[in-house]
This record gives structure tokens, C-alpha cells and sequence, in this order.
């Protein structure tokens, strides 16, 4: 239907399925849905967007735009905006730089540097080889799974993690008999996802900063959320290995 071929929706649809599961005990677990009687009284309490928030809002939908429908770089289309943005006052540019949480920032940039210069040097190469080595049919969307899963931890997962080890499928699947291209697929993609909480990684790293930010936590409040966040980050990889281990993402075809 949507010019996919048969592997692709495959494991387009493993992947939504495994990961929504995964989501929505997690979500039970936590208690997420004891906070809706929580935010419906905070928005009560929230007053209308002023003139200032709306023309930053309209900035937001014009970046988004140029960069789905003229396909301009995301970066310079958001510079550009700021630009905008700060020539019309909607912020105190001072105020703002303030409150940017630098120490989490570099931190997440240093590790991706790391990253690619791995890339770079070959060592992901060396890395699939290892793994091959190491794995056996069984035990292959288990491995795959947790090297997804620590990579992810410290490197975005659909920037680094997805697009380096995919192509390793394909090569993994002919050294080892038995080895079905869409169950590793499956278990990269989601178990890197779940990974990706980790405050190391890049979609933790911005809630982190996000949480800093608008709720002014200090140092302390601030390595108590790592701490969970990687917590949490590590029993989902943990736990959804040991499932793949025992044929999950089989079972899901």
C-alpha cells in the first residue's frame, strides 16, 4: 500500500508492534497514568500564549516546513530563524543563553565526536565481524540487540545506531544459517530506541536539559534524574535482550 516490499513491512510493523508493547508497560509501570488528574489542574492555571510565544510558535512551523517540503538543511534553517526570532525581541537573548544547560550539551556532542570518529576509523566494521564470531542463530537478535542498546546509550539511535549496524544485517544473515533479516532488524531498531532514555544519548540528553531548564533543578535533582534515566534505560535493554533472546521479535512476525 505504501510501495514497501514484503521484508520492509515486515519489519516496519514488527517494530511499531514491539515497540508500542514495550511503551505501554512501561508507561503502566511507571504510573504515567496517575499524572492526568495532575496536568488537568495545572491547565487551568495556564494563561493564553501572548504575542511573543505565538510568533515563536509560527518560527518553529516555518523551520519544520522548509525542512520537510524544500529539503534545506535543518541547521541553517534554524539558525535563520533564530536570527529572526531574536531581531524581532520575542526573548532576552542573555536570559535565554543562561538557562542553556551547556555541561549536558557538551557532553552529548563530545560523545557523538567519539562516535563517528569510531566510525570513521573502521571499528564498526571490526565490531560486526567480532559479532558474527561470537553469535550463534539463536542467540544473533539477542546480540544485535544489546550492541544496538550500548551504542545507543551513547549516540543517537536513528542518527548512528540505525544506520550503521542495518547494513550489517544483510551480511550477519548469510554467515549464520537460520538468522531471519527482519527479527535482527527488529530488535536493532527497537531495543535502541528504548536505549535511547539514556541521559548519555541524544533524545535523553534533551529531556535532561529540558527538565533542567523549565524546572530550574539544581545539581543534585538534576544526577538523580540521570541516575533513573539510565536505570530505566538499562532494565529495557536488559530485559527485552533476554526476550529476544527467547524469540520475541520471532514471535511478532
Amino acid at each position: 500500500e505504501f510501495g514497501l516490499t514484503g521484508i520492509e513491512n515486515d519489519f516496519l510493523m514488527n517494530g511499531i508492534l514491539s515497540f508500542t508493547i514495550y511503551a505501554v508497560i512501561v508507561y503502566i509501570l511507571l504510573g504515567g497514568y496517575k499524572l492526568r488528574s495532575v496536568a488537568a489542574e495545572q491547565k487551568k492555571d495556564v494563561p493564553d500564549f501572548n504575542k511573543k510565544q505565538l510568533t515563536t510558535i509560527a518560527g518553529v512551523i516555518v523551520m519544520v516546513l522548509m525542512v520537510m517540503l524544500l529539503r534545506i538543511n535543518v541547521g541553517l534553517v534554524s539558525f535563520a530563524v533564530a536570527a529572526v526570532l531574536s531581531f524581532l525581541r520575542v526573548s532576552d537573548e542573555t536570559k535565554a543563553i543562561k538557562h542553556i544547560p551547556w555541561n549536558t550539551l557538551l557532553l552529548i556532542t563530545g560523545v557523538g565526536v567519539l562516535m563517528q570518529l569510531i566510525i570513521d576509523l573502521g571499528g564498526i566494521k571490526v565490531l560486526s565481524d567480532i559479532l558474527v564470531s561470537l553469535m550463534s542463530a539463536k542467540s544473533a537478535a539477542a546480540v544485535m540487540g544489546l550492541t544496538s542498546g550500548i551504542m545507543s546509550w551513547f549516540s543517537s539511535s536513528s542518527g548512528v545506531v540505525m544506520p550503521t549496524l542495518l547494513p550489517t544485517v544483510p551480511h550477519v544473515a548469510q554467515q549464520l544459517c537460520g538468522v531471519n533479516e527482519v527479527e535482527l532488524a527488529s530488535s536493532i531498531t527497537t531495543i535502541s530506541h528504548v536505549a535511547a532514555i539514556s541521559p548519555l544519548s541524544t533524545g535523553g540528553a534533551l529531556a535532561l536539559a529540558a527538565y533542567a531548564s523549565a524546572a530550574n533543578a539544581n545539581q543534585k535533582q538534576q544526577q538523580n534524574l540521570f541516575m533513573k534515566m539510565f536505570g530505566v534505560s538499562a532494565l529495557g535493554v536488559s530485559v527485552l535482550c533476554i526476550f529476544s533472546y527467547f524469540g520475541m521479535f520471532h514471535w511478532l512476525l
